[in-house]
């Protein structure tokens, strides 16, 4: 994750490793490794236990808290930016990575309609033992490349929805006619509970 943050040089975004206390929820949520920009949290890393770790219900217990996580952080920006417009908030997904036994799993969480979300599984890659196996590393490497575009794209919506409810903002003080819209919190399901 640091390498893939180090890479974008235009966008600050700090990278904390080890265990962060995510803010975005109210329940204590410690993620392995979280990525975030000014204020907002974007993307988060669960590690299912040390490498070629074979214990299916700890991958499956730490699936769904990623998710949760996940969940959060999408939250946490459509209350933050509640005034923006329906449009392009439609085209947030909060990227997250899973690594478990000798995988890494890219996924992106987004929003289908009112109070439905999709998880879609973006890629995944074996982790390199050596570098002789040509083949892991490459396929790290359009790992950490997709991961990449994910996080720029997610850090462009977020600042487009910021943009947009400062301004909506604005226009609902200085005028009665501005335009109506609807709360983007009321497309979310909020009683969402940690695992």
């Amino acid at each position: 994750m640091e390498f893939v943050v180090d890479s974008m040089p235009d966008i600050t975004l700090k990278f904390s490793p080890g265990e962060c206390f995510l803010k975005c929820t109210n329940e204590e949520y410690k993620a392995d490794a979280c990525i975030s920009a000014d204020e907002n949290e974007l993307s988060i890393l669960e590690a299912s236990g040390k490498i070629l770790l074979d214990d299916n219900s700890k991958y499956g217990s730490d699936h769904i808290k990623i998710h949760y996580g996940a969940l959060s952080i999408f939250n946490a920006v459509y209350k933050m930016y509640y005034w923006a417009t329906e449009a392009t908030a439609s085209k947030l997904h909060i990227p997250f990575l899973h690594a478990r036994h000798d995988m890494i799993h890219l996924w992106s969480l987004g929003l289908c309609s009112s109070k439905l979300y999709f998880s879609k599984k973006v890629f995944k890659c074996k982790v390199p033992r050596d570098m002789t196996e040509s083949k892991d590393i490459l396929a790290l490497g359009n790992l950490s490349w997709s991961y990449k575009c994910l996080l720029e794209n997610s850090v462009k919506v977020i600042k487009t929805m910021k943009e947009e409810h400062e301004e909506y903002s604005l226009q609902k003080i200085l005028s009665s006619g501005a335009e109506s819209r609807t709360s983007l919190s009321t497309l979310l399901k909020l009683d969402i509970q940690k695992p």
